[in-house]
């Protein structure tokens, strides 16, 4: 079994500030104050984690504050000044959760100075958190960002989202030079009028610019209308453009002609990426057992775009549970988790089995576990706890630290973090930080594990005990016998 050093096992020292935080956790909490050496080791521990050195410390910490039920909002706020990107990300996710309105400002202000890879986490964010105007007026500007990563990501979230946006919107888009952008605006063209899309596709055929033509070519992909077919088949015996002939193939296989079977798997084969995956799509489609089984055959693809491919398509031909299963191991966390959410949406007693059979049998189970952590943030994932609880129960005996924080959290989806601590060792650093967490999300009374922890070597260890007591207020009791705290 391959051994995971934990984040938390290899964290740096966080140095004080002299500036100090005013926060009043207690009042917000409604509870009276815990032991005075615990409440005042606890302020100070997590005052001095607000102010660390550490971006990645302070960041944490205000992440953890976002899980306190009913704290007051000034700490989160003040962190929306902070001098790190990454603390100010943390800030506002925490503030758009709990449908603060002051953070929609600084959210915008993110969307302009933040990286691409963090405006399109917050993007995915707002979209799901926010509330529909804000939500509707951000997902509009990303589609006018400088970033095509950026802006493809807005396209597919207005249409997951179901955010509205007029044919203007979306035209803009359809020639953009980043032939991903083109593609997302064309299928969120269809979606807004099909009829309006065959035309623009059908102009683009008989355009005599090389660009527009190519481009048509694609589009043709995504909407198959028979009134290509011939143009299509002529292209693709006659054209002396590889790429000419390879779409016309392409689209030719979305439409269903055996004709193009043969050439579009010596694509699969030979292409790499994306083209590949293209080919995979539309060999799919043509109505014969070997063609609709190639996604089967794919499903270990080393291109990770043909596995996402392959996933999509046995998606739609709605094939049984059990197809599924080697995705639930996938190298890439995206595919692991798409495959195990349309498990359990179409099968899910079948998906529970599966998943807990091949559990049981894995030598490396942290892709499967992660896959259902993250389901477990969308989706009610009872049945597969059931299936699967004894094993996630032996995984927190686990001497993979990755393994023991995934199944503490999987675990404590259905059980109390009381119960879950009787089973913990403390030297599990992994699942005694997820165990934490979830005791201040829900105000679980581990006083003994707060009061252990709030004397632990690690610095997140230690504030994740303080706010735990902090949050318990009155109903935090001290260890019988025990001195000042971590003293």
């Amino acid at each position: 079994m391959v051994r995971r050093e934990s984040p938390l096992l290899t964290e740096g020292r966080a140095r004080l500030c002299t500036a100090a935080l005013a926060l009043s956790f207690v009042a917000a909490c409604g509870g009276s104050e815990p032991p005075p050496d615990y409440i005042e080791r606890s302020r100070q521990q997590i005052q001095a984690a607000l102010h660390s050195d550490e971006p990645w410390v302070r960041a944490e910490t205000v992440r953890l504050l976002g899980l306190t039920n009913g704290v007051e909002r000034a700490a989160l706020r003040a962190a929306l000044d902070d001098d790190s990107v990454i603390v100010r990300t943390a800030a506002i996710e925490a503030l758009l959760r709990s449908n603060d309105p002051a953070v929609e400002e600084a959210a915008l202000a993110q969307l302009i100075a933040g990286t691409e890879a963090q405006r399109i986490q917050l993007l995915e964010l707002i979209a799901q958190t926010a509330r529909p105007e804000f939500r509707e007026q951000t997902l509009r500007r990303a589609l006018v960002d400088l970033s095509p990563s950026v802006q493809l990501s807005a396209l597919r979230l207005t249409v997951r989202h179901g955010v509205s946006l007029g044919i203007e919107d979306v035209s803009r888009l359809l020639s953009h030079s980043d032939a991903r952008v083109a593609d997302a605006a064309f299928e969120a063209l269809v979606a807004l009028d099909a009829q309006e899309a065959m035309e623009v596709m059908l102009r683009g055929l008989r355009d005599s610019s090389a660009p527009a033509r190519l481009r048509a070519m694609r589009q043709a992909r995504l909407l198959p209308t028979a009134n290509v077919w011939p143009m299509m088949r002529s292209i693709a015996a006659r054209s002396s453009d590889p790429t000419e002939r390879r779409l016309a193939l392409v689209a030719l296989g979305n439409l269903g002609d055996p004709t193009a079977e043969q050439p579009l798997r010596d694509y699969v084969l030979g292409l790499q990426g994306a083209e590949a995956a293209e080919a995979l799509a539309a060999i799919s489609h043509i109505p014969t057992a070997r063609a609709a089984n190639q996604p089967l055959v794919h499903r270990r693809d080393p291109r990770r775009e043909v596995r996402d491919v392959a996933l999509s398509e046995l998606i739609r031909q709605r094939r049984p549970a059990d197809d599924f299963v080697v995705f639930l191991t996938d190298a890439d966390p995206a595919i692991a988790e798409r495959a195990l959410l349309h498990m359990q949406t179409t099968e899910p007693d079948r998906a529970a089995a599966i998943f807990a059979a091949n559990l049981e049998e894995s030598d490396d189970p942290v892709a499967a576990l992660g896959a259902l952590y993250r389901v477990s943030l969308q989706k009610d994932i009872r049945r597969f706890l059931d299936a699967a609880q004894s094993q996630l129960r032996a995984y927190l005996h686990s001497d993979d630290p990755a393994i023991v924080g995934l199944a503490a959290r999987l675990v404590l989806v259905g059980a109390s973090p009381a119960a879950v601590a009787l089973e913990l060792s403390p030297a599990d650093i992994d699942g005694r930080y997820a165990l934490l967490e979830a005791g201040i999300a829900r105000r679980a009374d581990l006083s003994s594990l707060y009061a252990e922890s709030l004397g632990d070597d690690l610095t997140m260890i230690r504030v994740a005990a303080a706010l735990g007591i902090m949050s318990l207020g009155d109903q935090f009791h001290a260890p019988a016998g025990a001195g000042a705290a971590g003293e």
